[in-house]
């Protein structure tokens, strides 16, 4: 089974209705230097019309790697064929030269998962999203866990600044088990940067010239060059701004350049911190932790 470390630290997460598009997009990801890119099948009007651009994508650019996904409608995907149809795709799309499979929890633990899919040349990433906000996290693990896998992935989202410790909290406590994790949303945003320093096995990022698939995702020469995902040290320094809203704020641009040319191994980060959550931030301000923080209007 391919290994995880052998992949790289930014995910490029495709999801196009026309499978041109779909193409189009990776070329484009390529050619700026991208090797790491999930096609969402399941964004496809059919899924195997994706099976042809993973071939010809990867004729293009072999050195490339593919992610392949078809998630099912009821568990917030786009598919709506069954669960053995989904595999079915999904075998076909690592035949076609993907070099591994994301598959969320529900099908995954079903009886009909088939297990020739967990073939050694592919990856297959067993992944839980909850899209209504980030519950306690042991008792989602351990659900996982019953599933052989190459990872696991978890995505919640965040509705409290804390809640990005509470997702990150993971990679501490399964040191030895390779993850992916982060929290969906703005104020998600700084698990997306944190995780690869908290030794996950790499981090998603949105298409250059379109919307991401997930609420909170930045393209990757933002994760790469601004805030330096593949280069941070394990636990880097923290600083921060913090406001409500918080996007518009040019601190994270001044500052993370300006720590980057004195060489500093730390990052600045922007929390979106509404009034009533002030109290929640500096919890997470303490335990994670940050170092010092701003305030901006």
């Amino acid at each position: 089974m391919l290994s995880t470390t052998s992949l790289p630290r930014i995910c490029i997460a495709l999801g196009f209705s026309h499978p041109e598009r779909l193409l189009e997009h990776a070329r484009r990801e390529a050619e700026s230097g991208e090797r790491f890119l999930e096609f969402r099948l399941d964004y496809l009007p059919a899924p195997e019309q994706g099976l042809e651009v993973i071939r010809r994508f990867l004729q293009l650019y072999p050195n490339a790697s593919v992610l392949a996904t078809c998630r099912r409608h009821q568990n917030h995907g786009r598919f709506n064929g069954s669960i053995e149809d989904q595999f079915k795709v999904l075998h076909a799309a690592v035949e076609a030269g993907a070099c591994g499979v994301d598959v969320e929890i529900e099908s995954a633990e079903t009886p009909l998962a088939p297990r020739h899919l967990l073939e050694r040349s592919a990856v297959v990433i067993v992944s839980y999203h909850n899209y209504e906000g980030t519950p306690a996290m042991d008792p989602v693990i351990r659900r996982m866990l019953k599933v052989p896998a190459t990872a696991y992935k978890v995505v919640t989202t965040a509705k409290k600044p804390s809640d990005n410790l509470r997702v990150l909290a993971l990679a501490k406590a399964y040191p030895r088990v390779p993850l992916i994790l982060l929290a969906m949303s703005e104020t998600g945003f700084p698990s997306r940067v944190l995780s690869v320093a908290n030794g996950c096995v790499y981090t998603y990022a949105a298409p250059s010239a379109a919307e991401g698939t997930a609420a909170g995702q930045v393209c990757a020469r933002t994760l790469r060059h601004l805030y330096r995902v593949e280069k941070l040290s394990k636990a880097p320094k923290v600083f921060g701004v913090i406001a409500d809203p918080v996007r518009h704020s040019i601190s994270p641009a001044v500052h993370n350049r300006a720590l980057q040319a004195r060489r500093i191994q730390a990052l600045y980060l922007p929390f979106l911190v509404p009034p009533l959550q002030l109290k929640d931030f500096f919890l997470l301000a303490e335990r994670l932790p940050v170092s010092a923080f701003s305030v901006t209007i």
